[in-house]
């Protein structure tokens, strides 16, 4: 509780006087803020300890199973990048955020009338629409914050993140047990639009906009931090997707899990992933980036790799707190690297290359894990999502010359 009160103080502070720019901004817009955050990640992840199941009950293959999954990361591959750049280039905000939290509503009913896995597909490529906005919410929070403190604010903003995740994990289970999947996604489309009645009163200071995009998007996307932390991470989302959300809870299934201890076990690994957002801020100040990153993908490959030995739903939940441990050190870590050493009127373009070079990773993870679980057995999944995770941490000590300070 005492760490929580230094943050907030820490927010507090950096809204009232850290820079210019924050003097706008209210304490009250921050909570506003935080609570829209909240609901709009509640909304997008309600359904997704059972949306893998749902879609293997209406009697589909493990390959469209991944495909179901894959489809929120099409359209984050395809418009992260330009919703950076034009957020940027408008000096505005807000309406990005504002209309992720109407798609993600939007999508999530879709889903709550889909009668066939098609279906399902189109409402969750929807939320993947939503998603891309996370883009500008996150540089916008960011913003609150000096240069010298950015993974701090990523780390706050991403600790709202993982506990609304948490929260609607725990929550979506529950919920399937008591009434069934379609009411759970009707409930997470109210909850969006919930968050769009916090969002509405919260003011914007519009920003220097940027003129030169073209240029300034060659400029930023080849930032050494940049590039390295954003394939780092689409390794690691890979990994991700391709277990943590699709095939652990498939898995956890077929050993005997129902819809409740679904949400139990990814409500564990969100969890875990939350604390561990905090931890990451103490450890990059006091150690470096490298360090912090290279200790969250030790642990969050070797859990995965020994999954496939776990024939207990106890085991199972046990190693996905490690796992989430190890993939909130890694992931927070990376996100405030991404930004770290480019100028403030171009970090949402900066924050759309580094977040639609993982979401190649979030769409080729079901995907791919789908063709091998359905060729060599769902265990092949865990090893290659394991050793992947660990090449992605690799991939941080290549040509660490050109920028010594990770």
């Amino acid at each position: 509780m005492a760490d929580g009160a230094v943050y907030y103080e820490d927010m507090s502070r950096a809204i009232e006087g850290n820079s210019p720019s924050d003097r706008s901004h209210s304490t009250t817009d921050l909570i506003l803020f935080g609570a829209a955050t909240f609901l709009f990640w509640t909304t997008l992840y309600l359904y997704v300890p059972i949306l893998p199941a749902h879609a293997e009950a209406m009697g589909v293959s493990l390959v469209m199973v991944g495909g179901v999954i894959a489809s929120y990361a099409i359209a984050q591959l395809l418009l992260r990048m330009p919703v950076g750049a034009w957020a940027d280039h408008v000096g505005r905000r807000k309406p990005f955020v504002v209309g992720g939290l109407l798609f993600a509503s939007a999508g999530a009913g879709i889903m709550a009338v889909a009668p066939d896995s098609w279906s399902l597909f189109a409402g969750r490529a929807v939320t993947g629409i939503a998603a891309a906005t996370w883009v500008v919410s996150s540089v916008f929070f960011a913003s609150y914050f000096t240069e010298e403190r950015t993974a701090r604010g990523i780390g706050i903003i991403s600790f709202v993140n993982n506990g609304a995740m948490v929260t609607a994990t725990s929550m979506g289970g529950l919920l399937a047990d008591q009434w069934n999947a379609e009411v759970v996604f009707a409930i997470a489309a109210v909850l969006g639009l919930l968050g769009v009645g916090f969002l509405l009163p919260v003011k914007e200071q519009r920003m220097v906009r940027n003129t030169r995009s073209l240029e300034s998007f060659r400029s930023v996307s080849l930032q050494p931090d940049l590039l390295r932390a954003s394939f780092a991470s689409m390794l690691l989302q890979f990994a991700g997707f391709a277990s943590i959300f699709s095939f652990t809870l498939v898995y956890a299934a077929r050993i005997g899990a129902g819809p409740s201890d679904l949400g139990l076990l990814t409500g564990s690994y969100l969890g875990a992933a939350t604390v561990a957002t905090l931890v990451t801020v103490y450890l990059v100040e006091r150690s470096g980036f490298l360090f912090t990153i290279t200790l969250g993908v030790a642990i969050m490959g070797g859990t995965l790799l020994v999954t496939p030995l776990v024939t207990t739903l106890g085991v199972l939940v046990a190693l996905q707190l490690a796992t989430g441990i190890g993939r909130g050190l890694s992931n927070t870590a990376l996100m405030a690297l991404s930004i770290r050493t480019v100028a403030p009127e171009n970090r949402a373009t900066a924050m759309g290359v580094y977040q639609a070079v993982y979401a190649i990773g979030m769409f080729a993870g079901p995907v791919v894990g789908g063709i091998v679980a359905g060729a060599a057995g769902i265990d092949s999944v865990f090893y290659l999502s394991g050793l992947l995770a660990l090449v992605g941490g690799a991939l941080l000590y290549f040509k660490r010359d050109t920028q010594p300070t990770l």
